[in-house]
Formats: structure tokens, sequence, C-alpha cells
């Protein structure tokens, strides 16, 4: 309950100020995470576009990113810390929500919505919802190497193409969202992630050792 604990603390200054309902869906979604039988329940009443925002809005709170030459360059005024959801925008609102009076690394954060991977680049963290399935691959591959977390969502998650790929797991009350974790893609993208975060996931792909 480690990781539970570390929660509440992180996100009690800037929940104070959101309404009731998202610190309980934000709470809910660790909690069937960390405790699955006392927790499903809770998290199978969040909708799924609720629960995805709510799981990038603890992500970056578990993640580290390098610093950019933007940062770099006016280190007293940060930039924001940019969001891009890229093709199809499943949220509705609730990503503005999930974001709501939160800095992440100190930096206030803003939302995007791009049609290319090339005006993505300039993203801290890209989404791409399952309904771009055709063209996830593409994009994935113009993005790799750029300091960016990338999360995808799938039913099934055979071989994840992003630093984070989100994956309905199915069970005996229904369904829950777990998150899949590429290492090898995380650290391309100089990524640093935290083993809190790594205890919770689904599934961890580590790096190729290599041979002697």
């Amino acid at each position: 309950m480690h990781l539970f604990r570390q929660l509440t603390r992180t996100y009690s200054a800037s929940l104070r100020s959101r309404a009731h309902t998202w610190r309980s869906m934000i709470l809910a979604v660790w909690l069937a995470i960390l405790s699955p039988l006392q927790g499903i329940a809770a998290a199978a009443t969040i909708p799924e576009a609720q629960a995805t925002a709510a799981y990038l809005a603890l992500f970056t709170r578990y993640i580290e990113w390098p610093e950019t030459e933007r940062e770099a360059d006016s280190p007293h005024t940060p930039p924001p810390f940019t969001i891009g959801i890229l093709g199809h925008d499943p949220f509705d609102g609730a990503l503005e929500q999930a974001f709501a009076n939160v800095l992440v690394q100190g930096r206030p954060v803003v939302i995007k919505r791009l049609g290319s991977a090339a005006e993505a680049r300039i993203c801290d963290l890209v989404f791409i919802s399952r309904e771009e399935s055709r063209r996830q691959s593409s994009w994935l591959s113009e993005l790799a190497g750029a300091p960016i977390l990338t999360v995808t969502e799938v039913e099934t998650s055979l071989k994840p193409e992003a630093g984070v790929t989100l994956v309905r797991e199915k069970t005996s009350a229904g369904s829950r969202l777990r998150f899949d974790v590429n290492l090898p893609i995380l650290q391309l993208a100089r990524l640093k992630v935290s083993s809190s975060m790594l205890v919770s996931a689904r599934r961890i792909v580590r790096p190729i050792p290599e041979r002697g």
C-alpha cells in the first residue's frame, strides 16, 4: 500500500480544489491496481474516458522528464507541460478536469488536439486512442527517441509499441483498465519511471541483455 499512501500525499493539495467525484475517481483507479478485490467494483463505476484521464494524471507523478532546451533557455519562466491528443479525442473534457490546477515538474499543463506526429513533437506526453489503431504504429515511429511519454490504448497488449499501453483487462466482475510499460522505449526517450509505478504495472517489457 506504499504507492497508495504516496498518491494520497502527492495529490492532497491539488485535489482540495476539485470536485469530490474526481478525488474519488483517481483514488479508485489506483485502488483497483493495488488491491484488485477491493478496487474493481469501485473502478468499474468510473466512465472509461475519466478513468483514462485519471491514469494520465497519475503517470505524470511517477515519470521524470529530462530538461528540454526550452526549459534551459528560460529557467525562471518554465514552458508549459504540453499534453497532445493525437487524432481522435475520446475524453469529452475529462482530461482538462483531471489536470485542473495541476503542475507537472513545476510546469502548468496545456492540452492540445493534434492531427500529425510532426505537430506532436513539441509535446511532453502524447495520447493515441484505440480508434487510431491504423495510424498508431507510424505515428509512434515518428515520435521514437523524442523526450515524449507516448500512451496508447488497446484491447490486448501483445507487443506494446508505446512507452505505456493501457489495456482493458477482463475480470470476473466485468473489466478494468490496467497498463503495460515498455522500458526500452522510455529509456530511448530519456524518461525515468518510478519503481512504485513499475510495481503496479500489469506487464513490463525490459531491455534485452547484451551478450558478452
